[in-house]
């Protein structure tokens, strides 16, 4: 268990070396390397544990995996969006604003801006992890596919929201036995996000905030009545395991410097 937290821990660091590295003005090759930053630590982590990882390969869905797909993906942007919104506010109070800034057409932003990063994002936070831990350990899962999810964002301003959405994304990986509906839900919450910048008037705003608030409720009223048919599976993976107990220390290398660079990153802003 200890050598595939420390391949995902690797994976992770690697992944921060890549990232950390001097940018190309050429897009081809930015984009070469920001491609390579996800693919090589991925790549890496499953050679190295293909012999203590799951057989289970989490490409494939079935019917009750479509049905929490469906059913988590309105509560999953509502919520979201709120914490994006709270931290938002919270920071701004004390003077800070998020810079982030789009470049190019619409076309071309929904390409690099939701379709890439919800592919690669989700090979290296949830589909490593699905692999090496997952059958060992649930908790641990949950947290290195959430925390290290979260903590490459870089930025305060989006490492609390997406903590709470890899947390949501790899806990209904687990239910559904698949990495397609965090991969579906994340280009979507990507990709509405997109849409509302470059088109979102304020009534358009209103309307979309209104209607995934409405989707949510009906969506958490339909998954509270049909709570039987996922219980099981949920209580499989919170259940206690030998396992568990052995999330050493060493995840710090990942948490101390991810931590020192998103405080940065927003003092400089």
């Amino acid at each position: 268990m200890k050598r595939a937290m420390r391949l995902v821990i690797l994976a992770n660091l690697l992944f921060l070396v890549l990232r950390s590295l001097p940018s190309f003005n050429s897009k081809p090759l930015y984009y070469i390397l920001y491609i390579a930053s996800f693919v090589l630590p991925s790549a890496l982590a499953l050679y190295l544990g293909r012999e203590g990882r799951t057989k289970e390969k989490y490409l494939s869905i079935d019917r009750g995996g479509v049905e929490l797909l469906a059913l988590s993906l309105f509560p999953t942007l509502a919520l979201v969006t709120l914490f994006a919104f709270l931290t938002s506010l919270l920071l701004g109070a004390f003077g800070f604003n998020d810079a982030f800034v789009i470049e190019g057409g619409y076309l071309e932003a929904m390409a690099v801006y939701a379709l890439l990063p919800a592919v690669l994002e989700e090979l290296l936070f949830r589909y490593v992890p699905l692999r090496l831990i997952s059958h060992r350990s649930g908790r641990a899962t949950l947290l290195f596919s959430s925390l290290f999810f979260s903590l490459a964002h870089c930025n305060l301003f989006q490492i609390p929201y997406a903590f709470l959405a890899g947390l949501i994304f790899i806990a209904v990986d687990m239910a559904a036995g698949s990495v397609l509906p965090s991969l579906i839900i994340h280009f979507l919450n990507n990709a509405a996000d997109i849409t509302l910048k470059f088109y979102g008037t304020d009534k358009i705003r209103i309307g979309y905030y209104i209607a995934v608030g409405v989707l949510a409720v009906v969506s958490f009223a339909v998954l509270y009545l049909r709570r039987k048919r996922h219980s099981q599976r949920v209580r499989e993976i919170l259940s206690p395991r030998a396992d568990d107990r052995e999330i050493d220390m060493s995840v710090m290398l990942v948490i101390f410097p991810t931590l020192f660079v998103a405080i940065t990153n927003l003092i400089q802003a």
